[in-house]
């Protein structure tokens, strides 16, 4: 079983996800749209994060990071995301699928939460809680989660039986069951597509004296795959990337001996120190456009 982090338009995670296929996540609706119906903003998807607390902007990223191209309807408070798999690049194997659902939860019977907390290094947790109420459709538990909990899965007997509604509620978590006779085939399921970025063109400038590896993800005109388009740009020097149609962050590599990496896009600008500089991701700026990536180290 595989939990993913949930994130829109690059900010901090705000949901748990599982993975029920590779390239399938189920999770709250909520965590994907409004009251409306209407998406969020762009989602992206950390398969397999848990970084460790304390670790800072060093701590290792076990997983790939994918983006969100649909969200499907199963049934009122529960969606699953579509991703779209970078192409040449193994999709996530360790899944659980969901089929019928045999087991009901029972007033008093323990339940598990396999679910993130944290903030900007989100860690995984496993919380027991007890059935406060337990109806056709929906319960509460007698604990308070922390707000990345919602969309978790509900495990009994190490089986999902649904997913976190209202995490941190004061008349206990809030759950929803998954639907009984399983979840719908995308095929089938009300879709609702995500929304994109598209830049006219990326305009990478590298004042360093190292070289800076840039990386964008391109969406291929089906909506259905992504392409990693990777440049290595030359310490002190200029490129200019095609038009780019990405999800919701630019990704960057570096390396610097002892120095600081500055980001900068229109009014964006992100700091990381330390000797080996890891990925870099940062939301992209709105509206649509030119985008101007700058790279300092001092």
């Amino acid at each position: 079983m595989e939990l993913s982090t949930l994130q829109i338009d690059g900010e901090l995670p705000v949901c748990t996800g599982m993975l029920v296929a590779p390239d399938m996540i189920v999770t709250a609706a909520d965590c994907l749209l409004d009251a409306s119906g209407t998406p969020r903003g762009s989602v992206s998807a950390l398969p397999g994060l848990n970084m460790a607390e304390g670790a800072g902007p060093s701590a290792s990223k076990p997983g790939y990071r994918e983006f969100g191209i649909a969200a499907y309807a199963q049934g009122p408070e529960i969606s699953t995301l579509r991703l779209g798999l970078i192409e040449g690049r193994k999709p996530p194997a360790d899944y659980m699928k969901i089929a019928e659902r045999t087991l009901d939860p029972v007033i008093g019977q323990t339940l598990e939460v396999l679910h993130y907390a944290g903030g900007s290094q989100p860690v995984q947790a496993f919380t027991r809680c007890v059935v406060l109420e337990a109806g056709n459709t929906s319960g509460r538990l007698d604990c308070i989660l922390p707000e990345l909990a919602k969309g978790a899965p509900v495990l009994l007997g190490g089986a999902p039986v649904g997913v976190i509604q209202d995490p941190s509620s004061p008349d206990g978590a809030a759950y929803q069951l998954l639907p009984r006779a399983g979840l719908e085939p995308v095929e089938t399921a009300a879709a609702t597509a995500l929304p994109i970025v598209t830049f006219s063109a990326v305009d990478v400038l590298n004042t360093c004296d190292v070289d800076i590896h840039q990386g964008v993800f391109w969406l291929d005109l089906d909506r259905e795959s992504w392409r990693d388009i990777a440049k290595r740009v030359p310490a002190n020097s200029r490129i200019i990337l095609p038009a780019a149609t990405v999800g919701d962050a630019i990704f960057s590599y570096a390396r610097s001996d002892d120095g600081l990496l500055e980001w900068a896009g229109d009014d964006l600008q992100v700091e990381i120190k330390g000797a080996t500089l890891p990925m870099v991701q940062v939301p992209v700026p709105q509206p649509i456009g030119d985008l101007t990536l700058t790279y300092s180290c001092e």
